[in-house]
């Protein structure tokens, strides 16, 4: 119950700042990976969203060590990455989620960077988020895609 309260008021937090910050970009913008600091309170990166991330994120489905059952402590100092999905994708839960998802956002703090757990805030189609734990290291990735963190 607690997770569930922690999830929703993150999710409101990413709703009020994130959100409307790339509903104001045309379709087009909307497909790209966007790099949001919280400390800024603005999209600080943009980048191509093809067919090789999206396979990568399928990938990633299958490392979530857990759902997050804890919170996240200061929600100024953290990085999300943004990525939507061009196709839904099938997930499965436990009891927590099953359907289809549209929307990964990566959740970096900032001075943890080059750590290998982090979490992940998945998007259904209705818009229901789900935070949890991602067991691998994100640094080739970021690099493969061009995005510099400090």
């Amino acid at each position: 119950m607690l997770n569930a309260k922690l999830v929703l008021s993150f999710s409101i937090i990413i709703s009020l700042i994130y959100l409307p910050v790339s509903s104001a970009h045309s379709q087009s913008a909307s497909a790209q990976i966007e790099v949001f600091d919280t400390e800024k309170g603005k999209v600080i990166q943009r980048r191509d969203n093809g067919t090789k991330i999206q396979e990568e994120m399928k990938k990633w489905l299958n490392c979530i060590e857990k759902t997050n059952t804890f919170g996240l402590n200061n929600a100024t100092k953290y990085y999300l990455i943004k990525i939507p999905l061009i196709s839904p994708l099938d997930i499965k839960l436990d009891y927590v989620m099953h359907g289809k998802i549209n929307e990964i956002i990566i959740i970096v703090q900032k001075d943890k960077v080059l750590i290998e757990k982090h979490k992940l805030l998945l998007m259904d189609e209705e818009n229901k988020p789900v935070l949890v734990e991602l067991n691998k290291d994100i640094s080739s990735f970021l690099k493969e895609i061009n995005i510099v963190l400090n």
